[in-house]
């Protein structure tokens, strides 16, 4: 198989579970814009955008505000490619992205495509992002196939710098959306098990 060849199957596969992690997003009440499939290679390393209404009742009326997800999705077997914390992190492999970049470049996405609306800015990809104001919370999801693809302490580096953050906009959170068995559809992996699967690996 020529090299061309992986590249146009590796696209593919990853085509096919960014599709699944949208429909995932949408079936959870989300209305998912394709950033990746509009924006193709200018992306600038966000797939997927996520947003929800959130009704809040005051005394005297009902409020909307709107919370918002940037999603980047890598499609990995496991450690052939590996997401580690940090591009130093190794666990006998090579670590081809580090989750410091992909949240960087969420956060860089957020401030240069004026995704809080206001009459000045506009979102070159997508004009539904003009008209949205009022958000109370963004949240930058890392989302994965398998626990085996990322390194054992990228949890505690997620966690970390979630400490760090004075507001609550910046909310990082590492996604695991597996395969069913029919591979038709996604299922969520309990973030209580995923800690314990990495924990586990650290003692071995």
């Amino acid at each position: 198989m020529n090299l061309e060849l992986i590249k146009y199957h590796k696209k593919q596969k990853g085509d096919e579970y960014e599709e699944l992690v949208a429909q995932y997003y949408a079936n959870q009440g989300y209305i998912v814009i394709k950033n990746g499939f509009i924006a193709e290679k200018n992306d600038k390393g966000v797939d997927l955008i996520a947003i929800a209404p959130l009704e809040i009742q005051l005394e005297d009326e009902i409020i909307y505000r709107y919370e918002v997800l940037l999603i980047q999705c890598k499609c990995f077997e496991g450690f052939g490619s590996c997401i580690g914390s940090t591009e130093e992190s190794i666990e006998g492999t090579i670590v081809s992205h580090s989750a410091e970049k992909i949240f960087e470049a969420m956060e860089k996405f957020k401030n240069s495509n004026y995704i809080i609306g206001t009459q000045n800015h506009h979102h070159k990809s997508n004009p539904l992002l003009n008209y949205i104001s009022n958000i109370t919370n963004i949240e930058y999801h890392l989302v994965v196939p398998n626990v085996e693809c990322v390194t054992s302490d990228i949890l505690e580096y997620i966690e970390k710098i979630n400490k760090q953050q004075k507001n609550n906009d910046k909310y990082r959170k590492l996604i695991v959306l597996k395969f069913s068995e029919d591979k038709k559809y996604l299922e969520n992996e309990d973030y209580i098990n995923i800690k314990t699967i990495l924990t586990n690996r650290n003692k071995q």
